[in-house]
């Protein structure tokens, strides 16, 4: 950090995580479902793979919440380790890869529901899903700011 400004690099280096975590490897999921669905047999509905598909969905929803108390233990665990070695912005960059990985979780639940039916439209499901969440766990200059002041009050 520059005296009293945060170092903003973390944000930069989430945002390009983001973009290839969220946006890009989501569409690649779908190349690769375009690309293999001429040679995918559709599973009869009967299936213990369609019984997988919607478990998976509820878990897609919540997944990403947990990240919301992986932060909360983190800052408490920073807290408590009276400042510890790492650095605010580096606690804040591995919080947004954990974020990151628990969103990009609903992509590849709705790559594995496309491997275990063969139906693309069982694949999408899960986008709306993953969409939303990125929305919610998008790294942002002012999320960063936020999660400083937390660590510093108590």
């Amino acid at each position: 950090m520059n005296g009293n400004l945060p170092d903003e690099s973390f944000v930069s280096k989430a945002r390009m995580l983001a973009f290839v975590l969220l946006l890009a490897a989501p569409i690649v999921y779908l190349v690769i479902a375009y690309i293999k669905m001429p040679s995918m047999d559709i599973a009869p509905e009967t299936s213990s793979a369609f019984q997988l598909i919607y478990m998976l969905i509820p878990i897609a929803l919540v997944a990403p919440a947990m990240a919301f108390f992986i932060e909360r233990m983190h800052i408490s665990n920073y807290r408590s380790a009276q400042r510890s070695a790492m650095l605010p912005g580096a606690l804040w960059l591995n919080l947004a890869i954990i974020k990151m990985a628990l969103v990009e979780s609903c992509y590849i639940y709705g790559l594995v529901a496309f491997f275990l039916s063969g139906d693309m439209t069982r694949m999408l499901w899960f986008y709306p899903i993953g969409i939303a969440w990125t929305f919610v766990h998008w790294p942002r200059r002012e999320k960063y700011l936020e999660f400083l002041k937390k660590l510093e009050t108590p």
